[in-house]
C-alpha cells in the first residue's frame, strides 16, 4: 500500500482508492488489537500515510474538476431548447420582411425539430472518478475542501457560459436609461436565456452534482446552491 500511496493516483486511481481502503483496514485492525507490540507504530504509519494519500486525492480531484469544467458554447444550449421557445430574429433586431415567408406547413415543420439532448458539462467517464474521489475526502473528513474545489471550478464555468450566451449584469440605472425599442429585444433575449439557464444549464450542473455526491445529501445541495448563485444573481437583476 506504501507504494502504491508514494506513487500517487494520476497513473492508477482504481489501484490507489484500494490501497486507502487497505490502509484504513489495517489501522482498524490495529486500533482494535492495541496489546500486539507493533501495534503503535504500525496505527502512526498507516495514518501518515492516510494524511499523504488524502492530500494527493484533494490535488486529484482539482486537476480533473478544472481540466474539465470548460464553459459552453452558447448554440450548443439553446439547440436544446423547442423551436418555439428559441429566440425569434425579432429578438435580435434583424428585419425578415424583405425575405420569403414561410408557409404554414414549413412552419409547423420546424417547431417539431427533434430537441438536442442537453450537452455533457463534464464528460460521462470522468463522473465516475470525481465520485470515488469524492467519497474517500468525505470518509477523511474533507467535505468543506471539497465544497471549496468544486464552488471555484463549476461557479467559474457557469459564468463564463453566461458570458457566452450574452448574459449581461444590468442595473437599475442601466434599464431606465434604455430606449424602449431596445429595451424590448433585452427583454425577449433575458426570457430565452433564463429558460436555457434553467431547464438546460441549472438541470446538466445538478445532475452531476447528484452523480458525484451521491449519497451525501446536504453537501450535494449546497454544491449545487453555491455554484449557481453568483449566475441566478446576475440573471435575476435584469428583471428587478
Amino acid at each position: 500500500a506504501e507504494a502504491k500511496i508514494l506513487r500517487g493516483p494520476h497513473e492508477d486511481l482504481e489501484s490507489y482508492l484500494e490501497a486507502v481502503d487497505q490502509l484504513r483496514s489495517i489501522t482498524r485492525f490495529f486500533s482494535s488489537n492495541k496489546n500486539l507490540k507493533s501495534s503503535i507504530g504500525v496505527i502512526n504509519q498507516a495514518n501518515t500515510l492516510l494524511g499523504k494519500a488524502i492530500f494527493k486525492l484533494e490535488e486529484e480531484f482539482r486537476q480533473l474538476l478544472t481540466s474539465y469544467s470548460k464553459p459552453v458554447e452558447s448554440d450548443r444550449l439553446t439547440d436544446c431548447l423547442p423551436n418555439s421557445t428559441k429566440p425569434s430574429s425579432a429578438a435580435h433586431g434583424h428585419d425578415d420582411s424583405a425575405g420569403p415567408k414561410s408557409s404554414p406547413e414549413h412552419q409547423n415543420k420546424s417547431l417539431e425539430t427533434v430537441v438536442r439532448p442537453p450537452p455533457a458539462l463534464i464528460p460521462p467517464r470522468i463522473i465516475p472518478l470525481l465520485h470515488d474521489i469524492a467519497q474517500q475526502m468525505i470518509q477523511a473528513g474533507h467535505q468543506q475542501q471539497l465544497l471549496n474545489i468544486y464552488r471555484e471550478a463549476r461557479a467559474s464555468a457557469i459564468e463564463l457560459t453566461l458570458r457566452k450566451l450574452g448574459v449581461e449584469r444590468l442595473s437599475k440605472e442601466d434599464v431606465q436609461k434604455m430606449q424602449w425599442e431596445v429595451l424590448e429585444a433585452k427583454i425577449g433575449s433575458w426570457i430565452t436565456f433564463m429558460r436555457v439557464v434553467v431547464k438546460v444549464l441549472f438541470a446538466g450542473e445538478k445532475k452531476i452534482c447528484d452523480e458525484i455526491f451521491e449519497g451525501h445529501a446536504t453537501l450535494r445541495d449546497q454544491c449545487f446552491s453555491e455554484v449557481t448563485a453568483n449566475s441566478v444573481t446576475v440573471l435575476l437583476s435584469f428583471g428587478e
